[in-house]
């Protein structure tokens, strides 16, 4: 298994997955089943073809199946053994891992949890929900058809979990809960998916978490976004019941909760064993009725770590309702990195508000948070019969009351913070710093925590968090930009506050160069390669006082 040589495999001059494709490897065994797959419980011992042939193929005729292939428009046996076989339904793909253990590759289109091959046209059961296999990993994104993983593209190959059961279009009739992560564990994986339509308007517990419930689960979801979910009660996206997820670049866009009395419009967190590690996410424009449009938080220690909060609400109305963009309730939350801007509020802390507990916010942004016109420090965060510890942040309105180092309060120019289409809480919102931010070279390196997601995938989740939410370097220098942040031992160039390391621009493009590169030959970044760029070059590679 995973022993033989992929470049030694033949092109499937006799097309044999009828595809039209004679050029690519021969992509099937002896029994007419996937040839290139990868079981991760054996060692590669093989020889891979990158970039499109990563999964090494065994020794003789046959490929040992250890994938259940799911694609809506599978034209073959229905059995899940091959991409022409898959299964039409995931739930008939997930009852085979049940038994199987198998983990499951799910092909674009829109899966319901009320059907499968018995009921090919819905239950309309409205309990119907996407319960994960303890242990099992289910990806979403490959085309229509398969594809090895090189293939796989979530953003082009959009995997739809949709609760939109009974009437379409209505959600009085849709699931309660579109996926359920109740009693696994971090080996349970979820990726690549978009999961909307929930409806929680329920009794206890089908009145949370729409999107996704959790109760004594910590699955990991990562490259999910929760879109257009609504709650009775309190988690509209996704809802944690003593449960610690770790979600990894997910977006939490347009979910609500009930406008009179819901908390968590985007995430609900509840209880002390609710710790869930959240990295590169965003939160856009959800709805909370009293607390925490974006996020929740009673007790537990959420780790949040390069996270945006942008146009998040609370709704109700005349007077009462806190936290925005987040509500801590007698919680430790720890928020490294994160970016609150466009949220609003009819009480204090547009941004988030601090109830109990001593949450530590580090090398975040606060600005821009709204509550009925004011943008004062107060708008932005309130700390109320509790403690925050603010250190090497940027708070619109700072007074210096709440104490802490490194605090400032300046603009930290965003480069576009409604987006092209000037509307706050939508996805092209961009809260990306501008070259001469304040923001630049002014956070703490001792406070970025460590890679625990592996964004780079090297393996290494010891190193402190290498990449911003945009995916790109997060520890350079901005050579114009005097260094007012904190820089330690092996990490000398000094991480920005927020989530974003700074936006570089040059001509019609992005700047060609990684940020702050001193390889890169125009250092001013005036677009024009000439003497002042040596200078700068040259005054840098004096100052430089690391290790040789």
């Amino acid at each position: 298994i995973d022993a033989a040589n992929n470049i030694a495999v033949p092109a499937d001059s006799a097309d044999l997955d009828e595809d039209g494709d004679t050029i690519e490897r021969t992509p099937l065994d002896l029994n007419e089943k996937q040839r290139f797959i990868n079981d991760v419980s054996t060692p590669d011992t093989g020889v891979s073809d990158p970039p499109d042939y990563l999964e090494i193929v065994d020794m003789g005729a046959y490929e040992y199946q250890c994938i259940i292939f799911v694609d809506t428009m599978a034209p073959g046996a229905d059995d899940g053994t091959a991409w022409k076989d898959a299964y039409k339904y995931l739930q008939d793909g997930l009852a085979d891992a049940a038994v199987s253990g198998k983990d499951i590759q799910v092909a674009q289109g829109t899966y319901r949890p009320d059907e499968n091959n018995a009921n090919p046209t819905g239950t309309d059961n409205r309990t119907a929900t996407f319960f994960l296999i303890n242990g099992v990993t289910i990806h979403g994104g490959f085309p229509s058809g398969g594809s090895t993983s090189a293939g796989r593209d979530p953003s082009a190959y959009e995997t739809i979990l949709s609760g939109d059961i009974g009437t379409e279009g209505g959600d009085t009739d849709n699931s309660y809960h579109v996926v359920t992560g109740s009693g696994t564990d971090p080996n349970t994986i979820l990726n690549g998916f978009t999961i909307t339509a929930g409806n929680a308007n329920g009794t206890d517990p089908d009145n949370g978490g729409a999107g996704m419930y959790n109760s004594g689960g910590s699955p990991t979801v990562t490259n999910c976004t929760f879109s257009g979910n609504s709650a009775g009660g309190n988690g509209g996206g996704m809802h944690n019941h003593n449960s610690s997820p770790m979600l990894t670049n997910c977006v939490f866009i347009a979910n609500s909760v009930d406008h009179t009395s819901g908390q968590g419009g985007g995430l609900y967190n509840n209880l002390y064993d609710s710790d869930p590690v959240v990295t590169n996410c965003a939160f856009i424009g959800n709805l909370a009725g009293c607390y925490g449009g974006g996020m929740y938080n009673h007790q537990g220690t959420p780790i949040l770590t390069n996270c945006m909060f942008s146009g998040n609400v609370i709704t109700q109305q005349p007077l009462v309702g806190a936290g925005g963009g987040m509500y801590n309730n007698s919680g430790d939350s720890i928020l490294v990195n994160c970016t609150f801007s466009g949220n609003q509020a009819k009480d204090e802390g547009a941004g988030i508000y601090i109830d109990e507990g001593n949450p530590s916010l580090t090398n975040c942004i606060f600005w821009g948070n709204d509550i009925s016109g004011r943008t004062d420090e107060l708008a932005q965060l309130y700390v109320n019969n509790g403690s925050a510890d603010i250190n090497y942040s940027c708070v619109q309105g700072w007074t210096s009351g709440l104490g802490g180092t490194g605090n400032i309060d300046a603009d930290p120019m965003f480069k576009d913070a409604d987006g092209d289409d000037d509307v706050v809480g939508t996805e092209d919102d961009s809260l990306q710093l501008l070259l001469g931010s304040p923001c630049i070279d002014a956070g703490d390196n001792n406070s970025v925590p460590a890679d625990f997601a592996d964004l780079d995938s090297d393996g290494d989740t010891s190193e402190r968090t290498p990449l911003d939410l945009a995916g790109n370097a997060r520890f350079t220098d901005d050579l114009l930009t005097p260094d007012t942040g904190n820089g330690v031992t092996g990490y000398w160039d000094i991480v920005e506050m927020g989530a974003y390391e700074r936006y570089e621009f040059c001509g019609s493009g992005a700047y060609p160069y990684p940020p702050g590169d001193v390889s890169g030959p125009d250092g001013i970044r005036d677009c024009y390669i000439d003497f002042h760029d040596f200078a700068v070059f040259s005054a840098h590679w004096l100052e430089y006082t690391g290790p040789e």
